[in-house]
């Protein structure tokens, strides 16, 4: 399979991911456009983003901020400071849009294939612009795509890792194209082959965004998607983090701890200092090397 060459000294690495999703969240990807949604997207850059980032600073952590195009235009100033101090920008769809990467949802229909790619070749333009760096790094605006295009494109971009799917939960692998699946009985599937796309896996678990914000209002029975979040305590919440932290910590030696943070959730209120009891937890641990995505995906080694 390969692995990730860690450090002198360290078991295992940690990526403390945020997606800046802003507004586009909710234009894109909930369709709702009225007051009170937009304005959650807008306190997230301009009003959690300096919080987070200086949380980050005092544990001289780097992170990898992924971002959509549309957060890139309208909140250019905010993506150059995350920037500037030394974090990763990675891409993170266009406009939030499942329809992407080929999904239908909320009435849209899905993009064609050639539409996929031309989203593709908009945010990278977009991100290089707003931090006169590519990004090499992927995750898709759901964590999901339809089909194979999506990950045939990233790699004819030049994109060197993705960071959508759930086919280990902490060790990276090599993703394949080519399955063919059929979707009726007997569902018969036949492998593919490895391609030369990175896949770093994500996991629920660690994301802020179901464990925290209230979603009620915006209750669509037709999308399974739109649906009242548990509303967990903090105490809960980073029970359910540092858990998942210490399963690899303790059990998969070399493997990758990320999140997935959304500033307008987790900077908002008493949730900054959930945050950063979630790092003194893992900062506590020794042998853990923080690091960016783009960081570790270049410490990746095939096996001969």
């Amino acid at each position: 399979m390969g692995k990730v060459q860690m450090p002198d000294g360290k078991k295992m690495a940690c990526c403390f991911c945020f997606d800046i999703d802003a507004m586009a969240l909710w234009l894109g990807f909930f369709r709702s456009p009225t007051a009170n949604p937009l304005s959650r997207g807008e306190f997230g850059p301009r009003v959690a983003m300096p919080r987070i980032l200086d949380i980050l600073d005092k544990y001289s952590i780097k992170a990898t901020f992924f971002t959509p195009g549309h957060s890139a235009k309208l909140f250019r100033e905010v993506v150059q400071e995350a920037h500037r101090r030394g974090h990763e920008i990675a891409a993170h769809s266009m406009y939030h849009q499942p329809s992407e990467v080929g999904l239908a949802m909320s009435g849209v229909e899905p993009a064609s294939p050639d539409e996929q790619r031309v989203y593709l070749e908009q945010q990278i333009e977009l991100l290089e612009k707003t931090v006169g760096e590519r990004p090499i790094g992927f995750r898709s605006p759901i964590g999901d795509w339809l089909g194979e295009h999506v990950p045939q494109h990233l790699i004819d971009l030049g994109f060197v890792y993705d960071s959508s799917l759930q086919g280990h939960d902490f060790l990276p692998y090599r993703l394949r194209i080519g399955d063919t699946i059929q979707t009726e009985e007997p569902f018969e599937v036949t492998w593919g082959q490895p391609s030369e796309l990175l896949e770093i896996p994500l996991h629920w678990d660690t994301n802020d965004f179901a464990q925290f914000e209230f979603m009620g209002y915006y209750l669509d029975p037709k999308n399974p998607w739109f649906n009242p979040a548990p509303f967990h305590t903090p105490s809960q919440s980073k029970e359910i983090f540092t858990s998942s932290f210490d399963y690899c910590y303790e059990h998969v030696p070399g493997g990758i701890w990320n999140t997935i943070l959304h500033p307008q959730c987790c900077g908002r209120d008493f949730k900054p200092a959930w945050l950063e009891s979630v790092i003194q937890h893992v900062y506590a641990k020794p042998g853990i090397w923080f690091t960016t995505m783009r960081e570790a995906a270049a410490a990746w080694q095939d096996d001969e």
